[in-house]
């Protein structure tokens, strides 16, 4: 695996443990962004590379920076 896509990976299993962690459905999330509920699943499933205007939406839907979506670490 190439390393554009094992940032690709661990972006999208971060975007998925937050998520998880606030209690919250994709479709929920995807509303909230202004996406579909299968472009959502997309990015978090890594099918899809996230765009930054993405990144960024998730980042003031969560309140932290883009920085933390990208290197999320549980606790």
């Amino acid at each position: 695996m190439n390393n554009r896509k094992m940032c690709n990976k661990m972006i999208a299993n971060n975007i998925k443990r937050i998520r998880v962690s606030k209690s919250l459905t994709q479709r929920e999330v995807a509303l909230a962004i202004q996406i579909s509920t299968r472009r959502y699943c997309y990015y978090e499933t890594a099918k899809r590379e996230i765009p930054l205007y993405i990144m960024i939406r998730l980042s003031e839907y969560y309140k932290i920076k883009t920085d933390n979506i990208i290197n999320y670490k549980v606790g």
